[in-house]
């Protein structure tokens, strides 16, 4: 039996009522399933929804729009997930400093086939040149990073981690590096464009 979205909910408050799980968390690809997911939950008086995990980043920051409000309003914790946009928000982007990107991880291939590789290419380079604005010296990395964990409503971020070199880096991480100025800059620029829309 393939459960529906609206029967899974209803199944993992029955999970709750039973004493099975004490709480529950989401995690969605696009906004408006966090909207209507919160919408159902509200409507059928359901409350065991503690988090949602969405894709948030200095390039994907549709869901400040309305999802985030919603989610704040009703105690539902953010977990950023992707603010390396699955890598493209790094120094190491392409093969040969070409114009071709890295292309190994199929995450990737999806986001390319998502977005193009020239608005990925366009739009990394342009927040690229954003940060240089406030810090020649700035590392990107630890700026999308720290982006995402500057929005209040965001508990935690998951940048993906699959190499000890990342842990690496990631273990020096200081918050509060971010120059004055630059986190509403970085709001200020435009979403990257679905292909398709």
């Amino acid at each position: 039996m393939r459960l529906e979205k609206n029967n899974l909910f209803d199944l993992l408050e029955q999970l709750r009522t039973e004493g099975l799980i004490s709480y529950y968390g989401v995690s969605i690809n696009e906004p408006q399933e966090g909207i209507e997911i919160i919408e159902y939950s509200q409507t059928h008086g359901f409350n065991g929804m503690v988090s949602i995990q969405l894709i948030y980043n200095t390039l994907n920051k549709q869901a400040l729009q309305y999802l985030i409000p919603l989610a704040k309003k009703n105690n539902i914790a953010i977990i950023a997930r992707e603010p390396l946009m699955r890598g493209f928000i790094t120094d190491k982007r392409y093969d040969n400093d070409s114009f071709r990107l890295k292309t190994s991880v199929e995450a990737r291939k999806k986001l390319i086939d998502l977005y193009s590789d020239e608005q990925i290419l366009n739009r990394t380079n342009e927040m690229f040149d954003v940060i240089r604005e406030y810090g020649p010296k700035l590392d990107p990395i630890w700026v999308a990073i720290e982006f995402a964990l500057k929005n209040k409503a965001v508990t935690v971020t998951i940048p993906g981690i699959n190499r000890v070199e990342h842990i690496e880096t990631f273990s020096d991480f200081t918050f509060n590096s971010m120059p004055d100025g630059l986190y509403e800059a970085l709001l200020e620029m435009d979403n990257i464009k679905q292909l398709n829309n």
